[in-house]
């Protein structure tokens, strides 16, 4: 195995060396690429990151160059155990060759793969993947957005003044209604304070600044020429109760922070696809029933219920899409999931003008996440997920059945098996090497903070 290039970072006390053969298929996302000769542009797979602690160093500039250019191979020098490089701006390489063995025995097991060349072997955007795309990944996208959005229109509030029986019964028409029960100073929320019983028979209405006001006590009149219904109207969310509107929008935003934590820690342990059909059903529960609840207080509980799905009944398929296709295709993944987030976007105000009704509009919303409930059972579980948990017989019948999907059989030996418990092997030493993240790290990292800072400002 020939080392064409080598990428030097340091990172706290450690420095990361990245070991590149043949070509590069997607550009580094960080370091900087030693190409001493410059004759060509480095363009595809990269070797996986390999941590090495820096223990000590020892000048070998000719060791180096020749590491550094491609002109030594690791079956020439086995007798090296290379446990850290430095580069030095000066013009000279610094390396420090020790005597180890980490290196050298994951070289020589073969363990240098990633998931990306298994997927490669059953097909890593063949028929399976494109159908999955079309019949599911690109639905779901698109009603996704009706889970979190459609709070916009179910606190629609529509035009409305106080409530007079006496008035609302008779002939008249709506403008003159309105004339008659609202003050100019404040049309919403007060009425005049007069006999309205006298003035229909009468028919003499003398009213001007100088009536006598006072708040709505009947209720309001909603005018319907946008909604039928709104939980504004069911509710009377209007005048000195109009704060709940806010709390209702609010209740997404709450559930989505409880529920990031908590669904995110269970799809590691249960599974994505587990997961994903969990926030369905709750999305499918907790909408129709906020709706049709006959206390105000079960809305707020149900909302943030539904709230706590939403951001992982998004990022859950998003995690198992870029799982099975292959790195470069990623970025056309994440354009895909968005243009159809968008155009699900632009659905929602003709359904909300369709529906007219929160409870309907709810009903669609429900009916769309059941849908979604009933459409994943026909998803497997993550093959990545699965060689995670060291499942790896289930993560091969997995892969088995995308290489049949796709026209790539795999043969009924055991080396798939044996290549995805070798990936998984490395796969558990790597995440036991890296560092666990905890919510001190905001607090230790200045440009995390501030860039945690921005978000929260911008959003």
């Amino acid at each position: 195995m020939e080392i064409n290039h080598t990428v030097i970072q340091k990172r706290g006390g450690k420095f990361r060396v990245t070991l590149i053969t043949g070509r590069l298929v997607r550009p580094l996302a960080e370091g900087c690429p030693i190409d001493i000769n410059q004759k060509r542009h480095l363009n595809a797979p990269m070797m996986p990151d390999l941590d090495i602690d820096f223990v000590g160093i020892l000048s070998c500039r000719v060791f180096c160059q020749n590491l550094i250019t491609g002109g030594m191979t690791i079956s020439d020098h086995k007798g090296f155990n290379i446990r850290s490089f430095r580069y030095h701006q000066a013009g000279l390489c610094v390396c420090g060759i020790i005597a180890g063995t980490a290196l050298k025995k994951r070289i020589e097991k073969g363990k240098l793969m990633s998931f990306a060349d298994i997927l490669r072997d059953v097909g890593d955007f063949g028929p399976y993947q494109k159908v999955l795309l079309l019949l599911f990944f690109i639905p779901c996208f698109t009603v996704l957005p009706f889970f979190s959005m459609h709070v916009i229109f179910l606190t629609g509030i529509p035009d409305h003044w106080c409530y007079v029986p006496e008035v609302a019964e008779s002939n008249l028409s709506l403008d003159i209604q309105r004339a008659l029960v609202s003050p100019p100073s404040d049309p919403r929320c007060s009425m005049y304070d007069v006999n309205y019983t006298e003035i229909l028979l009468t028919e003499d209405s003398d009213l001007d600044e100088n009536t006598p006001t006072k708040s709505c006590d009947k209720g309001w009149y909603y005018e319907k020429s946008e909604f039928d219904a709104t939980a504004v109207t069911k509710w009377n969310l209007v005048c000195r109760d109009d704060h709940y509107v806010s709390l209702i929008l609010a209740t997404t935003f709450i559930g989505n922070f409880i529920g990031a934590q908590f669904f995110s820690s269970l799809a590691n342990k249960i599974g994505r696809i587990k997961t994903f059909k969990i926030t369905a059903i709750i999305i499918t529960v907790a909408d129709i029933g906020s709706s049709l609840s006959p206390k105000f207080w079960l809305v707020v509980i149900l909302r943030i219920l539904q709230g706590t799905a939403v951001s992982t009944i998004y990022s859950t398929p998003y995690a198992l899409l870029l799982e099975l296709v292959p790195p470069h295709l990623r970025t056309w993944m994440n354009e895909v999931s968005t243009i159809s987030w968008t155009a699900g976007l632009c659905l929602i105000p003709m359904l909300a003008w369709i529906t007219r009704s929160w409870v309907a509009l709810s009903g669609v919303n429900s009916l769309s996440a059941f849908a979604l409930f009933l459409c994943s059972q026909c998803i497997p579980e993550s093959p990545m997920w699965l060689v995670s948990q060291r499942r790896f017989e289930k993560a091969t019948d997995v892969m088995k059945m995308i290489g049949k999907f796709n026209g790539k059989p795999v043969s009924q030996d055991n080396e798939l098996l044996r290549r995805i418990k070798d990936f998984g092997v490395e796969y558990q030493e790597t995440a036991e090497e890296q560092k666990v993240n905890t919510p001190r790290d905001f607090f230790t990292y200045p440009t995390l903070r501030k860039r945690c800072v921005l978000v929260a400002v911008i959003w």
